[in-house]
């Protein structure tokens, strides 16, 4: 039995107590000491084992079971007489203990050499494309010379796929290499994850050069610019640029220009030569047309309606406004001396009506109204007076 390794089986021949039979029914358990240590049950089901008929039954250990240099097997049954099966171990023989490739371990070194050459085919795929996208101008000091040698053709995937290159043989090398000790797992493990790493770098770098010298891509819009100009390094001079900006008119030049512009071309609602056009109207008002279009009630309306004639025509000589002190003096008399109404002048109503409100009564009643005229109904002057005939109260309607 081989040391440390699973899937393994022990047998035993188990016979009758009574009359040497075999035993061939029950329950037979299985105890496993190791290196005389101390005697347990299997740890597979329970350490049952299995009819294997005629008598035999067998037991497969666990991997932890086969680890001992020396291991007892213990198989009892109540009809059957105990069997132990003492075994030595020895360890793995051949290539069982050679490392395996990759991870995990593959069934054999045969299994092994396979995943290379599908690995190998791979990796050669990805250096055809990349050979493909690539321009030859960028492989200088990106691809090294082993993926220079396969784009020689040294190794392809064509010649892998068509056996060209022997499996047998890659095998063959594959173990002597392995027995010699030059290829180890590990080494091997490191170099295809470096081989991963810098061809996904390649790979990545490949894409965005593809982009960028794609036709709109970065670089292309970068070249057909520099393609189109003439030269980038003829600049103009400081006083070639002065020749060329002199015909340019000048901050005051254009002041003048806009100052000077007919503001009848910018009166559009809303602009700022309408709103110009509107207070340079309203900053003559003289020159306002009255009543023009100003509504009923306004200021400009009324002095348009009402002052239609020439103040001098309604001021002439001897009028009041240009009378002096003699001639104030007669118009105050003529004015006193017309008559009001029947034979009585303005003179004598203003006596009566004085008489009626500061002048003393007798021969009245406590009493007195005053009329307007003998038509008129409603008292205007109301007087009241004491027994002595003085006015005590006076009541005015000159309604």
């Amino acid at each position: 039995m081989k040391k440390n390794t699973a899937s393994q089986v022990v047998l035993a021949q188990l016979i009758s107590k009574t009359d040497g039979s075999d035993v061939t029914s029950g329950t037979t358990t299985v105890s496993v000491t190791g290196d005389a240590g101390t005697r347990a049950t299997g740890s597979v089901g329970a350490g049952a084992a299995t009819h294997e008929g005629g008598g035999l039954w067998s037991y497969a250990p666990s991997q932890a079971e086969t680890n001992y240099d020396n291991v007892c097997f213990q198989f009892a049954n109540a009809s059957a007489v105990t069997a132990n099966i003492q075994i030595y171990t020895s360890f793995p023989q051949t290539g069982d203990n050679f490392a395996r490739l990759g991870a995990p371990a593959g069934a054999s070194v045969s299994a092994d050499v396979a995943a290379i050459k599908a690995e190998t085919a791979t990796v050669l795929s990805d250096t055809n494309d990349i050979q493909t996208r690539i321009p030859a101008a960028l492989v200088s000091g990106r691809i090294d010379a082993s993926v220079g040698a396969m784009a020689a053709g040294v190794v392809t995937a064509a010649a892998i796929a068509t056996d060209a290159i022997d499996a047998d043989a890659i095998a063959a090398d594959a173990v002597t290499e392995i027995q010699s000790g030059l290829a180890t797992a590990a080494n091997l493990a490191t170099v295809a994850g470096y081989l991963d790493t810098e061809i996904a770098s390649i790979l990545a770098d490949t894409n965005e050069l593809q982009t960028a010298w794609a036709n709109g891509g970065r670089l292309d819009l970068i070249l057909d610019a520099r393609a189109s100009q003439t030269s980038v390094d003829d600049l103009p001079t400081n006083a070639e640029l002065a020749t060329a900006l002199d015909p340019l008119p000048t901050a005051a030049e254009n002041a003048d220009a806009v100052w000077d512009e007919l503001i009848a071309g910018h009166t559009g609602v809303g602009s700022t030569g309408a709103a110009l056009s509107a207070a340079g109207s309203a900053g003559d008002p003289w020159s306002t047309a009255l009543p023009g279009a100003y509504g009923s009630g306004t200021a400009g309306n009324i002095i348009g309606n009402r002052l239609d004639a020439a103040v001098s025509s309604r001021a002439v000589a001897g009028d009041a406004m240009a009378l002096t002190g003699g001639e104030r003096t007669t118009l105050a008399g003529v004015i006193w001396a017309t008559v009001i109404e029947g034979s009585r002048t303005a003179i004598q109503y203003m006596r009566g009506f004085g008489s009626a409100l500061l002048g003393k009564a007798s021969g009245m009643a406590t009493t007195t109204a005053v009329f307007r005229d003998v038509d008129d109904s409603k008292p205007r002057i109301t007087a009241t007076v004491d027994a002595d005939g003085n006015r005590t109260a006076v009541t005015l309607d000159l309604t």
